[in-house]
């Protein structure tokens, strides 16, 4: 007997005896008389064993009534914002699925999705981005537009504190930026106003945008803001790059070079010198005088990172070459116990003292016999075979532990 002569009754009645995607997909497909009464079937067999990932994967990839036959198959969308059920839940679930619709730019799913009650500024449960947030790095520009004729908040931020204005200057999109500041005029003369911008110019630098950059300092961006994680100005920023061009500009519009951040190297001269800025440490030591007051620290962790002519640079300035900047080691011992032999040299050549014990009574020599770098080794040795000699035949400390460099938090 043909399975397109039974009774939609017995129809369902086989379909719920297959337990597999597949063998409900077959039978689907065999006529159109048992699609219209399995597909149903397959929608519910979804639901239940994918939990709601199908909803999300609906969202994706803009399926609109596939979307819209998962709901009426019995999947449900995540708490509505301000739930308890969500708020218990956020840091576990997969967000919702107007934050991956928001991802991929596709308005209808966002649209429908509000139709059904979802906040526009619903966050997702990772990050608390908006979709406004999240159309903002694939650059889908219309969505951005429609959210903000909806009454999106342009100046809503993630978990981060990171806003839309910062996340555009980030992606460095012109025309998004562009609007975004347009809507955020509203806002003009607030606090909230100038964190926002201030945040932006910061990242700005980081993406090396000077139209954007220009933009901002064009609309009232405080130049001298600190950044909300305390680490970053403009400046820090444009020095951290080793961007020339960007730090004059910043320094011709007002930029404080004395200004300091909580970082180990939150000394703008010492940001430029470890990094082996050349172009930039002249700039800054030239234009700025009151810099001085850097040059022993510049000097110390030039040394460290073994930058041989930043090093040299500033002893020539007359700086002690023994200077031992939060902590009990001279940039000899540090530089020995990272291997940096040209930089050993010159400091030698400037009178650091081979012999100095710090606060545990070891010399340099004791730190590059530990280190086992060759090339120091050699260099101390030459310098004061003296000195050098009753260090031959010390063993390895079995508790000294190397130091290990800061933390560089290089900007890409």
């Amino acid at each position: 007997m043909s399975l397109a002569l039974l009774t939609p009754e017995l129809i369902l009645i086989i379909a719920g005896f297959l337990t597999r995607k597949k063998d409900l997909n077959s039978l689907a497909r065999t006529s159109h008389y048992l699609y219209q009464w399995v597909n149903p079937c397959l929608y519910k067999h979804g639901v239940r064993t994918r939990v709601n990932r199908l909803l999300y994967w609906a969202a994706s990839e803009g399926r609109l009534e596939t979307l819209k036959k998962l709901l009426d198959a019995g999947a449900r969308l995540p708490a509505l914002k301000g739930c308890a059920q969500e708020k218990a839940s956020r840091q576990m679930d997969r967000g919702h699925p107007i934050s991956t619709a928001g991802q991929r730019g596709h308005i209808h799913i966002v649209e429908f999705l509000l139709s059904l009650g979802t906040d526009i500024d619903r966050p997702s449960s990772r990050h608390g981005r908006t979709p406004l947030h999240l159309a903002i790095p694939g650059w889908h520009f219309p969505l951005i537009q429609w959210l903000m004729e909806r009454g999106a908040d342009p100046a809503r931020v993630d978990n981060d504190g990171c806003g839309p204005l910062d996340s555009s200057t980030i992606c460095r999109n012109l025309a998004i930026f562009e609007f975004l500041l347009s809507q955020m005029q509203k806002l003009k003369g607030t606090a909230e106003y100038q964190q926002q911008l201030g945040d932006a110019l910061c990242s700005a630098v980081r993406a090396q945008s000077k139209e954007i950059i220009e933009s901002l300092l064009h609309n009232g961006a405080q130049i001298n803001h600190i950044y909300r994680d305390g680490a970053q100005t403009a400046l820090h920023n444009a020095v951290r790059i080793g961007n020339k061009e960007l730090t004059r500009l910043l320094l011709d519009h007002g930029a404080d070079p004395m200004i300091e951040v909580d970082r180990w190297d939150g000394q703008l001269l010492v940001c430029a010198a470890w990094r082996g800025h050349h172009a930039i440490v002249y700039m800054l030591v030239k234009r700025y005088p009151q810099l001085e007051r850097q040059f022993a620290d510049a000097m110390f962790e030039a040394a460290r990172w073994g930058q041989e002519s930043m090093t040299n640079f500033f002893l020539a300035k007359g700086v002690d070459p023994d200077h031992i900047r939060n902590g009990s080691r001279t940039a000899l011992s540090l530089a020995g116990q990272h291997g940096h032999a040209g930089t050993a040299k010159v400091l030698l050549a400037a009178g650091a003292d081979i012999t100095a014990t710090d606060a545990n009574g070891r010399t340099p020599i004791w730190y590059a016999m530990q280190t086992r770098h060759k090339a120091v080794r050699i260099v101390y040795y030459q310098h004061s075979p003296a000195d050098f000699k009753p260090y031959e035949d010390m063993q390895p400390d079995v508790n000294f532990i190397p130091e290990e460099l800061p933390n560089v938090w290089d900007i890409e």
